[in-house]
């Protein structure tokens, strides 16, 4: 089972690479995408066009640097 799903994400990281669907990089513009909230409720980045828009992202909960700087964020916006 973790041979196979090792190739599989081994798999779908080579067609983002290949279809252009690599991480953007800093400055240029993010892809199109729609994101599911906690409520349940859609957003899509064109939503937000125009507004400041902070995408958070970590690598493990519950962490103390990572709960430092969401503390930060939330508390800074």
């Amino acid at each position: 089972m973790k041979i196979i799903l090792a190739s599989f994400f081994a798999l779908v990281s080579a067609l983002n690479i290949s279809l252009g669907l690599a991480n953007p990089e800093m400055g240029e513009i993010a892809p199109g995408f729609h994101l599911q909230d906690q409520n349940n409720q859609w957003h899509e980045l064109e939503d937000y066009r125009g507004k400041w828009l902070v995408l958070y992202f970590y690598p493990k909960a519950d962490t103390p640097g990572c709960t430092t700087e969401a503390c930060e964020f939330r508390d800074n916006i």
